[in-house]
C-alpha cells in the first residue's frame, strides 16, 4: 500500500480513476478545484494549493511515498496561472518533508523542438511554439530542485489522457463537439502522430514508480505503444459520425515519440494495455452513457 498526494491539474483523474487508486493506496488530493465528490475510505480531499502557507501541514498529517504534481499543460492543455511558482513551491515543501518521491506529470510537448537540443540548452527560437518552451521550462525547474535537493524527481511526459468517463479533457472536447454537429479541430497534420495513454494504464505506472526503491531521477515518455495519425484519428471518428466536418490548424509538430515506452518497462515493469483510438466506438458509448445522457443530451449518430 502506498500513500500519494496528488496536486496540480487534479481533475484529470475521474471519480472512477480515484477509487480504483483508494482500493489498495491511501489518497490524499489537493487543490482549489477539486472535483471528486465520492465518499470513498481512503481518499482525502483538501482544497488547499502548494503556495498557501498551510500547505506543508498535509506532510505532517500524513507520510507521502510520493507527491504527484500534475501540470497544467496535461493532455495538450495550455496550463495554469502562476504554474512555476506553484510546482517550485510543491517541490520545495516536498523536499523540506524528506518525502521518497516527487512524480512531475508533463506533456510531451515539452519534445515539441528542433532535433538535437533540449530543455536545458535550447532557447525559444527551437522550440515549435511558446507552450513548448514553457513546458519545458518547468521540467528544467523539476530537474533543478532534484539535484540541489537530492530529492529523486521522475519527470513522464504525457500524450492526451483518456478515462473510461471523458468530460473536460481532449477526447470529451471532441466528442461533445461532434454530437452537436461543430466542426472538429486538430492542432497538426494529419500524418502527425496522436497518441492517448488510458487513465488506468497511467495509473498504474504511477503505484510502479511510487512503489519502486531502486531508480533515480530521470524522464520518461509514456506512450500507448500503438501508432496512430491523426488521419487514423479522423477515420475512426468518421466510423462514429459519419458526417462530421475537421480540421486541421497544421502547426508545426517535431514531438520526439518514442514507439513503445521502452524505458519505462525495462525500469518499472510498466506494459501499456489500452488503444483509445483503435477502441473510439467504445469511449463514446462510455461518453453517452456517463456525459450526455445524464445532462438529457442524445447519442448524435444516425
Amino acid at each position: 500500500m502506498a500513500s500519494v498526494l496528488i496536486i496540480g491539474k487534479t481533475d484529470i483523474f475521474g471519480d472512477g480513476e480515484m477509487e480504483s487508486l483508494a482500493a489498495d493506496n491511501i489518497v490524499v488530493v489537493a487543490g482549489h478545484d477539486v472535483k471528486y465528490k465520492g465518499k470513498v475510505r481512503g481518499i482525502h480531499t483538501y482544497h488547499i494549493l502548494p503556495t498557501d502557507e498551510n500547505f506543508s501541514q498535509l506532510f505532517n498529517a500524513y507520510t507521502f511515498d510520493a507527491v504527484w504534481y500534475v501540470s497544467g499543460y496535461v493532455d495538450f492543455c495550455d496550463g495554469v496561472f502562476g504554474e512555476e511558482e506553484l510546482l517550485g513551491c510543491a517541490l520545495n515543501v516536498s523536499a523540506e518533508s524528506r518525502v521518497g518521491k516527487f512524480i512531475f506529470l508533463s506533456s510531451v510537448c515539452s519534445r515539441n523542438c528542433m532535433a538535437g537540443y533540449n530543455a536545458a540548452e535550447a532557447g525559444l527560437g527551437r522550440y515549435s511554439d511558446t507552450v513548448s518552451f514553457r513546458i519545458s521550462q518547468l521540467e528544467s525547474l523539476a530537474l533543478f530542485e532534484a539535484e540541489k535537493t537530492g530529492m529523486k524527481v521522475v519527470t513522464v511526459r504525457l500524450p492526451y489522457v483518456a478515462g473510461r468517463v471523458n468530460d473536460t479533457n481532449f477526447l470529451g472536447g471532441v466528442f461533445r463537439r461532434a454530437v452537436k454537429g461543430e466542426e472538429v479541430v486538430f492542432p497538426y497534420d494529419r500524418e502527425d502522430r496522436i497518441d492517448f495513454i488510458s487513465l488506468r494504464d497511467l495509473a498504474d505506472l504511477l503505484i510502479q514508480i511510487t512503489e519502486e526503491t531502486d531508480d533515480d531521477t530521470a524522464f520518461y515518455t509514456a506512450v500507448s505503444g500503438y501508432i496512430h495519425t491523426y488521419g487514423d484519428f479522423e477515420k475512426f471518428l468518421l466510423d462514429i459520425f459519419p458526417n462530421v466536418k475537421v480540421e486541421y490548424k497544421n502547426a508545426a509538430c517535431d514531438i520526439l515519440w518514442p514507439d513503445y515506452p521502452t524505458e519505462l518497462r525495462r525500469r518499472y515493469g510498466f506494459i501499456p494495455m489500452d488503444d483509445v483510438s483503435g477502441s473510439l466506438r467504445e469511449y463514446y458509448e462510455f461518453f453517452v452513457k456517463e456525459v450526455e445522457a445524464p445532462r438529457g443530451g442524445t447519442s448524435g449518430v444516425s
